[in-house]
């Protein structure tokens, strides 16, 4: 009989490394997670679990329309950024109180069978750590949801030689500013348009949660499910020159950010 829980796919995938990494600038912050996904890819960096926050962004998937997903005049007077991502999916609102999870597996150490749900497996024990804290959490598509709310949005790829995953963990976060900053979907559109969704805050669901007993939940389901102990400390010489360029030439600019 199969395990009922995906992330046993995942054990003996040896040494790994837990960075918690962020920068005050989101456009950096996205620039770093592609460096991860690349060195990781390239095999010079092992499987690599990152934390990160940004300190207030609309961050977009990579196959949509700035205008059509944010209120791009609102987010100038809240001082919000507009950045977007290497990934599919929705647009997000993202602030201090959002933690933000990323997982870079080299392809070649995912187990085949698991090759066409790397969506499940590798965001199983975020699923099981949640569910540690007394969270009635389950995956559902690209999201997490406890108790029918979503908590948590995810996306992710297969490409450059990694199995990449990022996702948020809404836990004391401003919805109010979600309302404010992100549009409706509007019909007839050509991009990729996100869905309304009703979300909660972890720390509203369970009373006193907060980033840190996350962070540390998700690290012990993680070194369960790799059977290690994370290695720590900061990128590489390599990941640190790539999020460099990427920035300067790539997530910077409104180019890449607000066009089409």
């Amino acid at each position: 009989m199969a395990s009922r829980d995906p992330a046993r796919a995942l054990f003996g995938i040896g040494r790994w490394r837990l960075l918690d990494l962020e920068s005050e600038d989101p456009a950096m912050n996205m620039a770093i997670e592609e460096a991860i996904a690349r060195a990781v890819g390239m095999g010079a960096s092992g499987a690599t679990v990152r934390f990160w926050r940004n300190g207030g962004a609309v961050v977009i998937g990579r196959f949509q329309c700035a205008r059509l997903e944010a209120d791009l005049d609102a987010c100038k007077r809240h001082g919000v950024r507009v950045i977007r991502r290497f990934t599919g999916g929705g647009a997000v609102y993202q602030d201090l109180g959002n933690l933000n999870f990323a997982i870079s597996i080299p392809s070649e150490r995912l187990p085949k069978a698991a090759q066409l749900s790397w969506l499940r497996l590798l965001s199983s024990p975020v699923v099981s750590a949640l569910r540690s804290l007394g969270l009635d959490a389950e995956l559902c598509g690209m999201s997490i949801r406890i108790c029918g709310k979503k908590v948590s949005g995810l996306a992710g790829c297969l490409r450059w030689g990694c199995g990449f995953l990022h996702g948020t963990l809404l836990i004391s976060s401003d919805l109010s500013m979600i309302r404010e900053l992100l549009r409706a979907p509007q019909a007839g559109s050509p991009y990729v348009r996100s869905r309304p969704e009703e979300v909660a805050n972890i720390g509203d669901l369970l009373d006193g949660v907060g980033i840190d007993a996350v962070k540390g939940a998700i690290e012990r389901s993680f070194e369960s499910a790799f059977g290690a102990a994370p290695d720590r400390g900061g990128p590489s010489d390599l990941e640190a020159e790539l999020a460099d360029s990427l920035y300067e030439g790539k997530y910077s600019t409104d180019e890449w950010n607000l066009n089409p």
